[in-house]
């Protein structure tokens, strides 16, 4: 992914990914958590090596991947994963389908 791609992508979904710090700890970046969770679904790797790689908890990393999923979905089906507003478009739809994987 280009720099130019990861950061119009943390631009869309900052908002919802930035969290406050507290006198506890401090809280995990944006950046770090757009980073943990495109590692985890370009490579699949396990949320143990995201762990060790990351230097974060196997729980956080759970969570981060979790909460990321969603936001990523909410913040980008409008744009990227339009539904078809008429018949026509969903039968092209369904030709394209027939024809490049020989499934109707």
């Amino acid at each position: 992914m280009s720099q130019a791609t990861f950061n119009d992508l943390l631009s869309r979904v900052s908002a919802s990914i930035t969290y406050r710090n507290t006198t506890f700890r401090d809280c995990i970046c944006p950046e770090e958590r757009l980073s943990i969770f495109l590692r985890y679904c370009a490579s699949g790797c396990s949320f143990k090596d995201l762990h060790y790689n990351f230097r974060v908890g196997v729980s956080t990393v759970s969570k981060i991947i979790k909460e990321m999923s969603c936001i990523i979905w909410d913040t980008l089906k409008e744009e990227f994963m339009k539904l078809p507003d008429n018949e026509n478009k969903w039968e092209n739809i369904a030709n394209g389908f027939d024809i490049k994987a020989n499934f109707p």
